[in-house]
Formats: structure tokens, sequence, C-alpha cells
């Protein structure tokens, strides 16, 4: 469902972004027999559950209008949480120097997880510093990463 979530950002980020929030990610999703339609959105004051309700108006009022040939969902929309998700040039930038989680496509030495400290982004590729070592990666290597949340 790519394609669907792609046609939906292009019809929604601007608005959400002239709201004064920052569209993170969508989400199309079949859970059991039912499919959701998730949108995580940010902003750098936090989000509110009223800030989440403009944003679903808005959206419900964009796809009902632009967006006929999507099947039945629930609409939800949310903050991005804690432990937010690295996913553009931006988010890498301000990781730095952050604890991180990230999953490989492909393990390294064994292991398909990872964590540890964000010490430089250059030229497409991490320097991350685990408990062992320091370990150089490819982002493209990197099906997801999240900023690591300490309890």
């Amino acid at each position: 469902m790519p394609k669907i979530t792609e046609e939906i950002t292009k019809l929604t980020e601007q608005g959400i972004q002239d709201l004064g929030f920052q569209l993170v990610s969508i989400e199309y999703v079949k859970e059991g027999k039912d499919w959701f339609l998730r949108f995580f959105i940010n902003h750098e004051k936090g989000i509110s559950l009223d800030d989440c309700e403009l944003v679903s108006r808005y959206i419900d009022e964009v796809l009902d209008n632009k967006c006929e040939t999507l099947p039945a969902y629930s609409l939800e929309v949310s903050s991005i949480g804690v432990e937010k998700p690295i996913n553009t040039d931006k988010d890498w930038e301000n990781a730095t120097g952050k604890k991180i989680n990230i999953n490989l496509y492909q393990p390294y030495n064994k292991q398909k997880m990872l964590t540890g400290e964000l010490i430089s982004v250059k030229n497409g590729e991490i320097e991350l510093k685990t408990y062992k070592e320091k370990i150089k990666l490819p982002i493209n290597a990197i099906c997801k990463a999240n900023i690591a949340v300490n309890f």
C-alpha cells in the first residue's frame, strides 16, 4: 500500500504544515478485518488531544473530497510518541549525540537490532557507538530507526 500512503501524503502534508504541524509518517494497515489509516504528527511544543482533533478534521475533509477510491478505514491521528522515528536527513542530524535503536535489513555480527549513541552522519553513513564498539553502517542498510528512551 505504499502508493496509497504516497498519494495521501501529497494530498494532506501541506495542509497539515499550514496548521502548524509536521507530518512524520502515515500508515495504512489491515488489522484483522479492519483497515486503519494512521497519521503521526509532531510539533516542537508537543501534541495535545485538541491538536489531533484539528488535524483529523482537516484530513477527513480532504480525503472525503479528493480520495473517493480508498476502502473503508478508521482514521487515527496521534503524536509520534517519545521514541521518535528517524526517517529524514534532518531527523538523523537531530539525533546526533543521542541514544538510538536501529533495526537492520541484514544482520551485523549476527544482530539485526542495535542500540547505541549516534556519533555522526556523513555521506549516507552513520557512526554508532554501541556498548562494545564503534561501527559504521550505511543508512540504506537500516530498515527502522528511532530515538531510544531510558527508563
